[in-house]
């Protein structure tokens, strides 16, 4: 994962997938149990893989990962 070349992208794919899945959740209060579940799980993969680029991220910097809140808008 640390390969890839757009590691932006790569967070805003991750980002968009997790706040899709929870908008469906949201709207839907009549999914399935079945159906909750695979967007529940959608949510824990992609998670994941977000910190998995973070942690990839953070071995760059072996002084350490130094992260500041986002500026408001």
């Amino acid at each position: 994962m640390c390969e890839n070349k757009d590691t932006e992208q790569e967070f805003l794919n991750r980002i968009a997938a997790i706040q899709a899945a929870a908008e469906i959740l949201d709207d839907h209060q009549d999914l399935s149990s079945s159906d909750r579940r695979a967007f529940l799980t959608i949510i824990q993969a992609e998670t994941a893989r977000l910190q998995a680029l973070v942690r990839c991220l953070a071995s760059l910097f072996p002084d350490g990962l130094q992260l500041r809140p986002a500026a408001s808008v």
